[in-house]
């Protein structure tokens, strides 16, 4: 069934954000904080985007060595009530491979091939000739391992991709990248990226974040513009074809033709479903008085927030 021409005007709307973290128990660890900083974060996101709402994808990387593959969780992108959903829930941050790993160790995390596998989605959901912003967050509280190249990304066309190239494959795309490293004194390698003229990283963070904590933010001017409404659906895309063994990738759009679409990387994880979407808290009008037996009134749609009450 075709989708309406208005309702893809919205889809087209919705601003997009990859979040990218590393597996390691150390992370977990700060989960709590993480969730202040990303609600921040999406927070002025939504603002930079005139109120209307975001869609997030979800990628974690472990150690080198993991196995079957160091990318423990690559989620196709979603609506936030349905991500918020799990990530609130420190119980189930193993469906999304967080805290599952050790650090590292002397040999650093898979940070380059977290950061591709985030390129990857961006370059699937571009296909829909989007014209909305795109972000990816990253947030690491260890160090990268000496990778060269990515291994486990499926297009051919990221094979080459190091870390020097990587600024420029992202600005050329308009993708946006912030970080937050939760362990500055054992990762030099961030801001070394981050001063990359391509990334256009901000001289002063617009970010708060405690100490010893540093972000390295993505340079955005704030719009003064009215707000309007947020996009109540999904969009449709069709996935590229496979180079490897397709990673699994989980999408929060409904599918066109019925594609399985209900599967993560991460074999024990459970799939992100509409069913345990929180309740939206946004701010609501003061009721108005009404006629006897007159019936109730709808409310006006109210963007989103990050997280509930």
């Amino acid at each position: 069934m075709a989708v309406p021409e208005a309702n893809t005007r919205n889809h087209l709307d919705l601003g997009s954000l990859a979040v990218v973290v590393d597996s390691s128990v150390a992370l977990a660890g700060n989960w709590l904080i993480i969730l202040k900083y990303l609600g921040l974060f999406v927070q002025k996101l939504v603002q930079l985007n005139h109120g209307t709402g975001y869609r997030i994808a979800w990628v974690t990387y472990g150690p080198p060595d993991s196995l079957p593959s160091s990318l423990l969780c690559k989620r196709y992108f979603a609506e936030i009530q349905e991500v918020t959903s799990l990530i609130k829930v420190q119980d189930e941050l193993h469906q999304l491979g967080i805290g599952t790993t050790h650090c590292g160790g002397t040999r650093g995390m898979a940070m380059l091939e977290g950061l591709v596998a985030a390129v990857e989605l961006f370059d699937i959901l571009n296909g829909t000739h989007r014209r909305s912003p795109s972000h990816i967050l990253h947030i690491t509280a260890s160090f990268p391992d000496n990778a060269k190249h990515p291994q486990a990304n499926i297009s051919p066309s990221l094979d080459d991709i190091t870390w020097e190239k990587l600024p420029e494959e992202l600005s050329k795309r308009n993708i946006h990248l912030s970080s937050i490293v939760l362990n500055p004194k054992n990762n030099t390698k961030i801001p070394e990226f981050h001063s990359s003229v391509a990334l256009n990283t901000a001289s002063t963070s617009w970010l708060t974040v405690d100490p010893p904590h540093v972000a390295y933010v993505a340079s955005l001017s704030i719009p003064q513009k009215g707000v309007k409404r947020v996009a109540d659906q999904m969009n449709i895309v069709e996935q590229p074809p496979e180079k490897r063994q397709q990673l699994n990738v989980l999408s929060g759009s409904p599918p066109r033709n019925k594609l399985n679409t209900n599967v993560n990387v991460n074999a024990n994880s459970v799939p992100i479903t509409s069913s345990n979407k929180p309740p939206s808290s946004g701010p609501s009008s003061q009721p108005q008085p009404k006629l006897p037996g007159a019936p109730d009134q709808p409310q006006a749609s109210q963007p989103p927030q990050l997280f509930p009450p």
